[in-house]
């Protein structure tokens, strides 16, 4: 992603009040510096993955007596992630080239998934909707390369999810429902971000 923030005069403050920023790649951000090395700022995202494999087929062996066989399988997801997040930051160089920041985030995610395949007999498929929503707190540090360019990594420290997804058929009966919880506050290495700033 790629931010939009000033470096403040004061050797005390990493960053000061700025205008919006946006990043490529069916991501949008936008971020208001509301005071000294505090901002607001919210996040829109999709995303659209799709594959298809032109046969699947599993045999355990004749001890176990099973064995089954797919064509056309194929997968479509569309997801669309909204959020709002809040970021702190605290300057621990007297020149201002380094600090710290903390980061907390409401994020509201939902989509729908289609897996199709085809058996013997014709074209079978099922459609999914999936919702979550997540509280999530991560921190990170800055590094000023350039006067006006700015290196950021951050890591995430867990928060708490709520996700449901109902499954329906072709004809649009519900064939499944699940609702899962979790609340986790450890070092997550697989939730690690590498952000680019550049200051107007």
């Amino acid at each position: 992603r790629i931010n939009y923030e000033r470096r403040a005069s004061d050797k005390q403050h990493i960053c000061r009040r700025d205008r919006l920023h946006s990043a490529p790649d069916r991501l949008l951000i936008k971020t208001f510096f509301i005071k000294d090395n505090i901002c607001l700022g919210v996040r829109f995202g999709y995303t659209r993955t799709q594959g298809t494999l032109g046969h699947v087929s599993l045999n355990l062996g004749s001890a176990n007596d099973i064995s089954m066989s797919l064509s056309d399988v194929g997968f479509k997801n569309r997801m669309t992630t909204m959020g709002a997040f809040m970021r702190s930051y605290a300057g621990v160089d007297p020149k201002g080239h380094f600090g710290l920041f903390g980061e907390l985030e409401l994020m509201f995610r939902m989509g729908t998934s289609v897996f199709s395949y085809a058996p013997e007999g014709g074209v079978k498929s099922t459609d999914g909707s999936n919702m979550q929503v997540r509280i999530a707190f991560s921190s990170g540090v800055a590094v000023y390369i350039f006067p006006n360019v700015c290196c950021t990594l951050s890591f995430g420290l867990g928060g708490f999810q709520f996700s449901k997804v109902n499954q329906k058929d072709a004809a649009g009966n519900v064939t499944g429902s699940r609702q899962a919880s979790k609340l986790l506050l450890r070092l997550n290495l697989a939730d690690i971000k590498i952000g680019l700033n550049f200051h107007l």
